[in-house]
């Protein structure tokens, strides 16, 4: 099958710019990830750009596609950038905060000069020795130590990057009511991460650790309620939400407030 991307090289940056303008179909979401994946695994490329000009619409099966390839790039110490981003799929990437992982520029242009000035190779990882302290504890159940091993393995701090690995631990430090861990078990839910897709089950995840003080929970419900993201849209419940993340100084609820006054 013939997949909606087209694959070039510019400046010895590898550009996949992606050409269906609705990437909705869970089967060919799955398949660009495993082709993206191929090129840093198999072809070993080191610097890769994503061109979404062409998109208006990703499902979260997309992003979430999106958000393993960030991780296994990390990790193989790949340079992954995007830029041309649609406004629509920016609020996507805002729930997620993908930004953070993904640096993403205006246009192609200034996501290829970017390259010019970054060290391919200068990746912090933790030290081996942290992360096995670490991995004993958490053995021995402490919740904060498998949260905190957990996302090692998520980012590949020290230990293999093994998002089945991180999301075991992950789902132990949640039951004992973590609430960091509830949150990024909630993202997977939503995202497809790993684990099936279930949005219910994500939002319950989110509930718990927003009712805790988690921000990115309490952010994260706000969005699902205000654009009614497999619940009923309701902005009165958004904005309590948005205001209970603002209040401990997250940015992006601060401006979703500010769009609902």
């Amino acid at each position: 099958m013939l997949l909606p991307i087209q694959f070039s090289t510019e400046d010895g940056v590898l550009v996949a710019t992606f050409l269906d303008p609705r990437l909705n179909d869970e089967l060919i979401s799955r398949d660009i990830g495993d082709e993206l994946l191929r090129k840093i695994t198999e072809e070993g490329h080191k610097r890769m750009l994503l061109d979404l000009e062409n998109v208006e619409f990703m499902s979260s099966i997309m992003v979430g596609q999106l958000m393993m390839l960030e991780n296994k790039a990390r990790a193989a110490g790949v340079k992954l950038v995007m830029c041309s981003v649609a406004p629509l799929i920016q609020k996507i990437f805002n729930i997620v905060r993908l930004e953070e992982l993904i640096e993403i520029f205006p246009d192609r242009q200034s996501a290829l000069t970017s390259f010019s000035d970054t060290d391919f190779n200068d990746f912090e990882q933790t030290n081996v020795e942290a992360a096995q302290q670490l991995l004993t504890q958490a053995q021995q159940g402490d919740a904060q130590a498998q949260y905190d091993i957990g996302l090692h393995h998520e980012m590949g701090w020290g230990v293999d990057n093994d998002l089945a690995e991180a999301f075991n631990w992950y789902r132990q430090a949640a039951d004992q009511g973590q609430a960091d861990a509830q949150y990024r078990l909630g993202k997977a839910c939503a995202f497809g991460l790993h684990v099936p897709q279930d949005y219910t089950q994500a939002l319950a995840w989110y509930q718990k650790a927003a009712e805790q003080g988690q921000v990115e929970a309490q952010y994260a419900l706000g969005m699902s309620y205000a654009y009614g993201i497999a619940i009923e849209e309701d902005l009165a419940v958004a904005k309590h939400w948005y205001q209970k993340a603002a209040e401990q100084g997250h940015e992006k609820a601060k401006e979703e407030l500010q769009g609902l006054a």
